[in-house]
C-alpha cells in the first residue's frame, strides 16, 4: 500500500511530463487609420475688399468755393455783334446768331459744330452764359470753348444729356480730358432745360460753374489766353438744338 507521499511524488511527476499546450497567438488589433490634423481656418469676419481702380481725380489747386469770383463787368452783350462770331453752315447743320442768340441746330447724328468769337476776352476772366436746350437727348453734348488759339487749340467745357460735366484740352488737334467725365446734379438730363454755365480762368487755374455751383477746379498752364466759343455735338438721336445767350465777360475777382 502506496503512502501518500509517494502517491504526491508520482503525481508530480507525471504532470513535469506531460507536454504545455503552446499559448494561443494574441491578435494584435490593426492601427487605426489616423487621419492628419488640418488646422480649422480661422474665421475673417471683416474681409477685405478689393479697391476698385477709377480713373484719378484731379485734385484742386485751391479751396474750392461755392460761387465764382467774379469782379466788375466788362461787357455784357458779348453776343450782340454777329460780325464778331463765325457762323459756319452745313446741310448737316447750322448755326444762326439773332438777337443776342447764338443757336446751333444739328441735323445728324454725331455731327459737330462749334463758333469763336474774334474777340478774345483778357487772359483771366470770368465768362458766364445761359444755354437753353430745346432738343437735347442721350448722349448729345454742348458747352463753352476758352482760350481758344485756333480751331485745334483750345479747352472745351463738356455737357451732356446724361447729366455729365467733363474739361478737356484739344491741343494740335487731339483731344485729352483733364477733368473726366462726372455726373453732376446741376446738369439737366436733357431738354427742355435751362442752365447758367461759368468759367473761371486766372493764370493756370481753371474752375467750372454751373447755376452759379462749383464743379471741379483743373490746374493746366497749356493756353494762357484766346477766344471764347460754344459747341454742340448731336448724339444717336439726329436732331438737336441749344440756344447760348446772355453771355456776359468779368474781370476775376482773386
Amino acid at each position: 500500500m502506496r503512502t501518500f507521499p509517494a502517491l504526491l511524488l508520482l503525481g508530480l511527476m507525471l504532470t513535469a511530463c506531460t507536454p504545455t499546450p503552446a499559448a494561443a497567438p494574441t491578435r494584435t488589433p490593426p492601427a487605426e487609420p489616423t487621419a492628419a490634423l488640418t488646422a480649422s481656418p480661422t474665421p475673417v469676419w471683416f474681409p477685405p475688399t478689393a479697391t476698385p481702380t477709377a480713373p484719378p481725380r484731379i485734385t484742386p489747386t485751391s479751396t474750392p468755393v461755392l460761387y465764382p469770383g467774379r469782379g466788375s463787368l466788362l461787357t455784357a452783350s458779348a453776343l450782340d455783334e454777329a460780325a464778331q462770331w463765325q457762323i459756319p453752315q452745313s446741310t448737316l447743320g447750322s448755326v444762326a446768331l439773332n438777337d443776342g442768340r447764338l443757336t446751333f441746330a444739328l441735323h445728324t447724328p454725331y455731327f459737330y459744330l462749334f463758333s469763336l468769337s474774334s474777340t478774345p476776352p483778357p487772359g483771366d476772366f470770368y465768362a458766364e452764359v445761359r444755354i437753353k436746350l430745346s432738343l437735347c437727348r442721350g448722349d448729345a453734348a454742348y458747352g463753352m470753348l476758352f482760350r481758344a488759339n485756333s480751331g485745334e487749340d483750345y479747352y472745351r467745357v463738356t455737357l451732356n444729356c446724361q447729366r455729365e460735366i467733363r474739361l478737356g484740352r484739344v491741343h494740335h488737334g487731339k483731344l485729352a480730358y483733364l477733368q473726366p467725365a462726372m455726373l453732376s446734379p446741376d446738369v439737366p438730363p436733357g431738354s427742355p432745360a435751362e442752365i447758367t454755365l461759368g468759367v473761371w480762368a486766372t493764370g493756370s487755374e481753371l474752375r467750372v460753374f454751373v447755376n452759379d455751383h462749383f464743379q471741379f477746379a483743373i490746374t493746366d498752364p497749356v493756353f494762357r489766353q484766346g477766344a471764347l466759343g460754344f459747341f454742340a455735338k448731336s448724339g444717336a438721336d439726329d436732331a438737336m438744338t441749344v440756344v447760348f445767350s446772355d453771355l456776359k465777360i468779368y474781370a476775376v475777382q482773386y
